[in-house]
């Protein structure tokens, strides 16, 4: 009964060390050194290390609509159309007079 317990509890630990290696090697933020370290962290330590690597392991970002919210107005444009700037202006240096 021992060992079937044992045995059980060795496979779940397998399994999700193995889980957590796939979602290292699949973070599409991480660098290759990090998901090195980060595989080494969950071999070596099973449980503590898995645990610990869940806990820094990034989320996948939200998608992005594509663009820029409607309510931003572009205030640095605004303030240059109003002082009569044009596009040629702004990379001229100011004159201090």
């Amino acid at each position: 009964m021992h060992i079937v317990i044992a045995a059980a509890l060795l496979l779940a630990l397998f399994a999700m060390n193995a889980w957590v290696t796939w979602r290292i090697r699949h973070d599409p933020l991480a660098l290759p050194a990090e998901k090195l370290g980060q595989t080494l962290l969950v071999w070596t330590l099973p449980l503590l290390g898995t645990l610990l690597v869940l806990h820094l392991t990034h989320d996948k970002p939200a998608p992005s609509a594509g663009g820029y919210a409607e309510d931003i107005e572009p205030v640095e444009t605004m303030e240059a159309l109003q002082d009569g700037l044009t596009s040629n202006d702004w990379d001229a240096p100011l004159d201090p007079s």
